[in-house]
């Protein structure tokens, strides 16, 4: 008892310290600055664990809410079809599809990043986060950001530098790019295994193989390129000229290339197949319905007539469906369970924010006569709107009577901070509002908040960007250079400034729910602890986790409860 006692005293006085060290404004910013360095005293740390467990005691405590999390085991069939692929109880296996039994591939590791299997599926690479490359069992340090098998079981790689290597069976590495390091660029085998691209968010550089073993380069002004097996470039800019429509992801098989899209004004999913020999097919709302997420599964088939897609809701996990393309059969492949709701109300409503613009608002509900309080997820960033993916946690809150809605916002920051705030006004009509937001979801979300407090009851963020203009001034984070196309460059556009969260946050407020973790490279830690700091610890709670990255990969129950509790219990 006595040692214990003792630990409180420490703690106690390591906080004072701490508060008495930022008191002035240049050892706040000194302070702040030290943070973004990474710098980490032992009293800070221990601060930062001292507020987690205040947080976990106030708001679940020893009787949180047990949420399951359902995952998929859903085999898919690999390049050559010769294989199926699957996770199952933490190891990546394969099974002959002909007849065979399961081969062990390899264990889950928490640092594996990427997964290449090669075109005739003899060879399976893992990249981990320190850039090593395993080749089946062989390792190679080529300080690797992501790997991809080429035609003929070539191998390409983005170095963290940026430059792009390529080797050819025992042939020395040559580099066959260097230009300027993006760390958005993404490195993928063509469908029809004719070429290999390189892309960001603006152009696509295509190498393409010549009879002889040498390549040319050719460079494409669009995002989604792929290339079909005869050499012929298919652009998606090409394949619909419907403006209503936008696409996001593409398939490309032997004979169609399949569209994935999304139609902005009224927030609804379709799939666009084209064939060849000029035929056309559109899905409509039997086969996916307004309230349904769309994405692909997989697909690494290319000669074959088979599509396969998934579709989801906040409370209905991921069902796999098979689709025949050229007799339009459509088939239930797997469905994953989850407790069933009754009497579940789903609606599309829309916010008029200042300027006249009609925003769209997704609604999810569970029985609306004990409805008090409302979930509203916000995003506006990358030119996505906030998914409604299947969640656990969500799951949850809705079987307790609280709404999920979707706020789908402009991605213009000012513009879509008002589109927000103006969906939070209109969502008051089914109860109080917590406001939701996870990773750039921080920005928008962070500034409404201080926007217009009196329009909400409470917030969350997840491993938030909520220093944004502070995080864009150093070029060696991970997501910088990036960002600097989706917020702009603070040392050019002072207007960053006006709607970060960090620069503009006062004492107060409505109580704020703040998650992170020390080792995420995407929303560095001390966006959540400089925000705690400047907000204040009264109204402001944090909980961080040593580990877990930006996706939280780790303890996701314990996060998922601590989040349920406080929607629950914060009012």
């Amino acid at each position: 008892m006595h040692s214990f006692s003792r630990r409180i005293r420490v703690v106690s006085y390591h906080i004072y310290l701490s508060k008495r060290y930022i008191a002035s404004e240049a050892r706040q910013e000194a302070f702040y600055a030290s943070l973004r360095r990474g710098d980490l005293s032992p009293s800070l740390l221990q601060w930062m664990q001292h507020e987690s467990q205040e947080t976990w005691d106030r708001f679940a405590g020893n009787d949180f809410p047990i949420i399951p999390v359902i995952t998929s085991e859903l085999p898919e069939i690999g390049p050559a079809g010769r294989f199926y692929y699957y996770w199952h109880n933490d190891s990546y296996y394969r099974r002959p599809v002909l007849s065979g039994e399961p081969q062990h591939l390899c264990p889950a590791d928490p640092n594996l990043v990427h997964l290449a299997i090669s075109p005739d599926e003899t060879q399976l690479v893992r990249v981990f986060q320190n850039g090593s490359v395993v080749i089946n069992s062989k390792e190679q340090y080529w300080k690797a950001r992501a790997v991809e098998f080429g035609p003929y079981n070539s191998l390409y790689w983005i170095a963290h530098d940026g430059t792009v290597w390529r080797s050819v069976f025992d042939a020395p590495a040559e580099c066959i790019y260097h230009g300027p390091s993006h760390p958005a660029m993404s490195l993928r085998r063509s469908k029809g295994g004719s070429a290999m691209l390189l892309e960001n968010k603006s152009t696509t550089w295509v190498w393409q193989h010549r009879e002889d073993g040498t390549i040319s380069e050719d460079v494409s002004d669009t995002l989604l390129v792929d290339v079909h097996r005869d050499g012929q470039i298919v652009s998606l800019q090409s394949t619909t000229n419907d403006a209503v429509w936008n696409i996001y992801e593409m398939d490309l098989f032997a004979k169609h290339v399949v569209t994935y899209q999304r139609s902005y004004e009224e927030e609804r999913h379709r799939i666009v197949i084209q064939s060849f020999e000029g035929q056309e097919f559109v899905s409509n709302e039997t086969m996916i319905d307004p309230f349904s997420k769309l994405t692909p599964s997989g697909n690494m088939q290319y000669d074959t007539d088979i599509l396969r897609f998934c579709l989801e809701k906040p409370y209905q996990p991921p069902t796999t469906y098979e689709f025949n393309m050229t007799n339009h059969h459509l088939e239930t492949l797997a469905r994953n369970f989850a407790p069933a709701f009754h009497n579940m109300m789903e609606e599309r409503i829309y916010a008029t924010s200042p300027d006249g613009t009609q925003v769209p608002i997704t609604v999810f509900s569970h029985d609306k006569s004990t409805i008090d309080h409302v979930l509203l997820v916000g995003y506006g960033a990358y030119e996505k709107p906030a998914e409604w993916s299947y969640d656990p946690l969500f799951h949850y809150l809705l079987n307790q009577g609280v709404v999920v809605a979707y706020a789908n916002i402009r991605n213009d920051k000012i513009l879509g901070i008002q589109d927000f705030i103006a969906g939070a006004e209109c969502m008051q009509l089914y109860g109080s509002v917590t406001a939701y937001g996870v990773s750039a979801g921080g920005v928008v979300v962070g500034a409404s908040l201080q926007q217009a407090p009196h329009v909400f009851q409470s917030g969350i963020f997840v491993n938030a960007l909520l220093d944004v203009e502070a995080t864009l001034r150093n070029p060696d984070l991970y997501l910088t250079k990036e960002d600097w196309e989706e917020y702009g460059n603070p040392e050019l556009d002072p207007s960053i400034a006006s709607y970060c969260p960090v620069q503009n946050v006062s004492r107060g407020g409505p109580p704020v729910l703040v998650l992170a973790t020390l080792d995420d490279d995407r929303a560095p830690y001390w966006n959540a602890l400089i925000y705690t700091h400047k907000r204040g610890t009264e109204s402001t709670h944090l909980y961080m986790e040593p580990s877990g990255g930006h996706t939280w990969n780790s303890d996701r129950q314990r996060m998922m409860a601590l989040q349920a509790s406080f929607v629950l219990h914060s009012h």
